[in-house]
């Protein structure tokens, strides 16, 4: 474990799931104070790849809002640890399959966004299989039966939990594969990402932006 790591993880205080949470344990200030005793690039990659996939806006983005694929393609060169690499794609991939299920549900095909199914290995596979409840996926993507009932429902809360709770398992899991290295840190401040936007969660908020997502994905044609 490197000196800087060790230097991180001994002084970030525990995190509660995010469902449990009453408040964040460390502030943003302070999470950007622990991660800067990091090397230089290592701190960096952090802030590229945390500023691509907060989840802050789980249910509110698109894969396309804001050129968010351009982003995508331009920051995963800089992005070179392997499990902020990691955890970047499973989000990717995890976006590229919720659009799918937002499209389908608005009537819609692969076809109304065509660009989508580049950037992630399981575009061509959701294409082909566009008809199946949750595109042959659900073995590797366990969260997709929950979320794709939550959509049909038009439930935007549950939605958001289910994506949260998928996100802060990937990220245990990582951390328990190196857990006094980089990736715990990176789990670290991406649990607290997830405990960030469950505790800004507004209800009423998120179910006007699934309204408006919902909209634009039938007025797509």
């Amino acid at each position: 474990m490197s000196r800087g790591c060790y230097t991180v993880l001994g002084s970030l205080p525990h995190l509660p799931h995010f469902e449990r949470a009453e408040r964040l344990p460390l502030t943003r200030l302070r999470l950007e104070q622990r991660i800067g005793m990091l090397p230089d690039d290592e701190s960096r990659q952090i802030w590229e790849a945390e500023a691509l996939v907060s989840l802050r806006h789980a249910v509110s983005r698109r894969p396309d809002d804001d050129g968010w694929l351009r982003r995508w393609r331009r920051a995963m060169p800089v992005i070179r640890q392997p499990a902020l690499q990691e955890y970047v794609r499973f989000r990717l991939d995890q976006q590229v399959a919720l659009a799918a299920l937002r499209l389908r549900h608005a009537g819609l095909g692969p076809e109304t966004e065509p660009d989508i199914w580049t950037v992630s290995p399981y575009g061509r596979h959701i294409r082909a299989h566009w008809q199946s409840p949750d595109f042959h996926l659900a073995a590797r993507h366990p969260w997709l039966p929950a979320v794709r009932e939550a959509l049909a429902r038009e439930d935007a809360v549950a939605m958001e939990r289910h994506l949260l709770e998928s996100c802060w398992r990937w990220l245990a899991r990582r951390a328990a594969a190196e857990p006094l290295g980089f990736a715990a840190v990176v789990a670290f401040v991406f649990q607290w990402d997830i405990v960030n936007a469950w505790l800004s969660r507004d209800p009423r908020r998120a179910a006007v932006c699934f309204e408006r997502l919902l909209q634009e994905s039938r007025h797509a044609r």
